[in-house]
């Protein structure tokens, strides 16, 4: 895989395999984070997993050196190091204080953010078909949330605050892509979370024990990896072909859910999550055809 190389072409169907494996790399560190963040700080955990990312991503980093310091977008790296380290860390507060189904469902609102920012700061056209599908596939999501009558708290309201943040993020790297390699993204970004928000983790430090600094390091390995993959995922296709993926993490979560913890959906879930599937394959199809029909014969 090369990873030293900007993108000047859509590629959406490459990208569709990579934005999949990185969210189910998402979807699986999502179950590891509810552990961790029992004992150890929301800052803590954000800037310890992108101090140890960093290191794993060193060989990349030495790989392709020469392009770690672009020629311009440097503010724009630094914003998005926030940005994301913003959405790490009100997603780690609100996935200790309410339950994974939920934190998951809330999340999802990441689509509709994604795609107005992308209709709105990156100019990409966006079919009334392929609303249609997010809004198919943002009904699965009330669908699932109705039966449980959550109540609204400010914990949910930092999951939602998360998917701005990680949104905006996401916006902010397709803006450069011309500018920048995946390799200098992943330096600022890992180094620049790890210098913000490691010190404000120092002052709320609690010692680890050994099980939670074994599951810190696999956090870490496993976002470094999702990462690189998410990051070739943006710079390779379309943002609003990429956004409606994100429901998919929501039967990943589901079915990790039931292999490791052994809880079962509801029949309302499952068609739920039926309904979301059905909204990302139309939203990704339309897509599809709305660029197939726009090329020259």
């Amino acid at each position: 895989m090369q990873l030293t190389v900007t993108f000047l072409r859509d590629d959406n169907r490459t990208a569709t395999i990579y934005a999949l494996c990185a969210f189910f790399s998402f979807s699986a560190q999502s179950i590891i984070l509810r552990q961790v963040s029992v004992d150890v700080s929301a800052m803590a955990i954000v800037g310890l997993r992108s101090a140890i990312a960093f290191q794993a991503l060193v060989p990349l980093f030495v790989f392709d050196r020469r392009s770690l310091i672009p020629r311009r977008g440097l503010g724009l790296l630094f914003l998005r190091a926030l940005f994301t380290g913003l959405g790490m860390t009100t997603a780690t507060i609100a996935i200790t204080h309410i339950p994974l189904a939920s934190f998951t469902l809330f999340q999802m609102s990441e689509v509709f953010f994604t795609m107005t920012l992308a209709a709105v700061f990156l100019k990409e056209r966006i079919s009334v078909r392929q609303w249609w599908g997010i809004t198919i596939g943002f009904f699965g999501v009330l669908l699932v949330l109705w039966p449980g009558a959550i109540a609204f708290s400010w914990w949910h309201l930092s999951a939602l605050s998360s998917a701005c943040f990680l949104a905006l993020s996401a916006c902010l790297f397709r803006l450069g892509r011309q500018d920048y390699s995946i390799a200098a993204v992943l330096f600022w970004q890992n180094l620049g979370v790890a210098v913000i928000f490691l010190p404000a983790g120092v002052v709320s430090w609690q010692t680890p024990s050994a099980t939670d600094v074994g599951l810190l390091t696999i956090l870490s390995l496993m976002q470094a990896a999702a990462q690189v993959l998410y990051a070739r995922a943006i710079m390779t296709g379309a943002l609003s072909s990429i956004a409606p993926l994100h429901y998919t993490r929501l039967v990943i979560v589901t079915i990790l859910a039931y292999l490791i913890f052994h809880e079962l959906p509801s029949l309302t879930e499952i068609v739920g999550a039926l309904v979301i599937c059905f909204g990302t394959w139309w939203a990704i199809t339309r897509g599809r055809s709305r660029r197939r029909a726009t090329l020259p014969h």
